[in-house]
């Protein structure tokens, strides 16, 4: 709590995107001791990353931990805090005594996962994740980008997937007493004992939160019907269409519409695998990333995900 009495978060979950996030606040917001936002990602100090749904307002982003009671340790799980340059040095200034969860995954398989994110979404418009590697540079230049596309930044894979860095941004303003790195892998195949340990790192009662099996989140997903999702994006692109919506239909029930527009339009669908040349050549260019990964986590990470006959081939 500050000084003049607004709440606080005590922790942060700041990605990354894809690596189990969901999930994660999924499971410590059921726990009593904690107390997580409904709106789980509120973006407040990711002010170099442009959202439509960031709070930037401090009352406001104060009122979202306003229910929260006294004994309650406050979370938010902005996930774009990781790939944000500010967002490190926002938080120790604010709330220099902050826990920092990071979790990271095999960065190829992010890669793909946020492009078909983003595709689900309507923010990305390459018809396969192959193109969407290609269109990198071109897009980086301002190029080839999706209409209604809210963040060029995440058109970048493989800067969203270059965790060391980012990590490092946070190890270089944190004490490592405050920053804790999972892996994805360890939260899916070990989750009881890699709850306990994230339990005991925020200082929690770690039987209530390793009784929790860790729930399925933002599973595969496609559009049924792809051209009603790119209408919508088009229509937030202009601001004249975004603010007459503002003027004329409360929030409540421009999010109960979208939230059913997306049930109607979703489909479940196992995502199919990337091929194996595109696999291999991103490995290639990924190879000194996650080498760098495994001196961060203590592991040998090529072996972990698989990579350590790809430098030979």
């Amino acid at each position: 709590m500050s000084e003049d009495g607004g709440r606080w978060p005590d922790f942060f979950i700041v990605g990354a995107p894809k690596c189990g996030t969901t999930s994660l606040y999924a499971v410590l917001k059921s726990h009593p001791a904690v107390f997580f936002p409904e709106n789980k990602e509120p973006m407040f100090f990711n002010t170099d990353l442009s959202h439509p749904h960031a709070v930037r307002s401090e009352n406001i982003y104060n009122e979202l931990f306003s229910r929260a009671r006294p004994d309650q340790v406050c979370g938010d799980a902005s996930t774009l805090y990781l790939s944000s340059l500010v967002a490190p040095g926002a938080i120790r200034q604010r709330l220099p005594d902050a826990k920092i969860i990071i979790l990271i995954r095999d960065p190829v398989e992010q890669m793909y996962s946020w492009y078909r994110h983003l595709k689900y979404w309507g923010y990305e418009n390459a018809p396969s994740f192959s193109d969407a590697i290609s269109l990198q540079r071109e897009r980086r230049e301002g190029h080839k980008l999706p209409i209604g596309n809210i963040c060029h930044d995440w058109l970048q894979y493989e800067e969203m997937a270059s965790f060391s860095r980012q990590i490092d941004r946070y190890r270089g303003t944190f004490p490592e007493s405050q920053l804790g790195v999972w892996l994805l892998e360890d939260l899916k195949e070990v989750p009881n004992e890699t709850l306990v340990d994230i339990a005991s790192f925020l200082g929690l009662d770690s039987i209530l939160v390793s009784e929790h099996c860790v729930p399925e989140k933002n599973t595969n997903k496609a559009l049924r019907f792809p051209v009603l999702k790119r209408s919508l994006q088009v229509m937030r692109a202009y601001p004249g269409i975004r603010a007459f919506l503002k003027a004329t239909m409360p929030v409540s029930v421009r999010k109960k519409l979208l939230l059913g527009i997306n049930k109607i339009g979703t489909r479940k669908e196992k995502a199919p695998p990337i091929s194996p040349e595109l696999r291999l050549a991103l490995r290639h260019r990924m190879m000194s990333e996650v080498r760098r990964l495994s001196e961060i986590v203590g592991q040998d990470l090529p072996v972990r995900w698989g990579w350590e006959g790809d430098t030979n081939r």
